[in-house]
Order: structure tokens, then C-alpha cells, then sequence
């Protein structure tokens, strides 16, 4: 009788052993899917701000430039005009006070 009792014994525990294992691998898949969607999730949440501050950028392009033109592309005024005209002028001088320094 005994034989049988241990037998019973050990097949209810590796039974029970391998339910733990089903379990662990289980919530291993879960967290794997978990994981999974939370990336897709994050990714669709990027794409659909990256549209939303592209849409954002055009409004503002818009209202700074105006409408574009049908049939063609408009050009846009130089931000950045006055500057390059300052830094010219600048070299121009240093150049001109170096011309006459050398100049005996």
C-alpha cells in the first residue's frame, strides 16, 4: 500500500509542479504581450504627434507667410537677411583696415 501512496504522492506533485511552471510561463506571455502593446501603443501615440505638430508647423507657416500660391511655390523671406548683410559689411571693414594697415 505504501507503493501506491508514494506513487500518488509524486504524481500530485510533479502535477502540481508543472501548473507552477504552466502559471510562470503564462504571466511570462502576458508581460511579453503586455510589453508588446505598450511599445505599439507608444509608437501610434509618436506617429499621431509627429502629424499633429507637422499639421501644427503648416497652420504657423501659414499665418506667417500666408497662403501659397496655387501652381507654384512661394519663396520665403530670409530670417536670417539682416544678419548675413551685418556680417558682410563687418568683413568688408576688417578687410578694407587691413589693406590700409598694410599700406606704408
Amino acid at each position: 500500500m505504501s507503493f501506491w501512496k508514494e506513487l500518488a504522492s509524486g504524481v500530485t506533485h510533479k502535477t502540481q509542479e508543472l501548473a507552477e511552471e504552466a502559471k510562470k510561463r503564462a504571466a511570462k506571455k502576458a508581460t511579453e504581450a503586455a510589453v508588446g502593446t505598450g511599445k505599439a501603443v507608444a509608437k501610434a501615440a509618436l506617429k499621431g504627434a509627429a502629424k499633429t505638430l507637422d499639421y501644427a508647423g503648416k497652420q504657423l507657416e501659414a499665418a506667417l507667410f500666408g497662403e501659397p500660391e496655387p501652381g507654384g511655390a512661394r519663396e520665403r523671406p530670409d530670417p536670417f537677411a539682416k544678419l548675413k548683410a551685418e556680417e558682410i559689411a563687418r568683413k568688408a571693414a576688417a578687410a578694407e583696415l587691413k589693406a590700409k594697415e598694410r599700406v606704408p
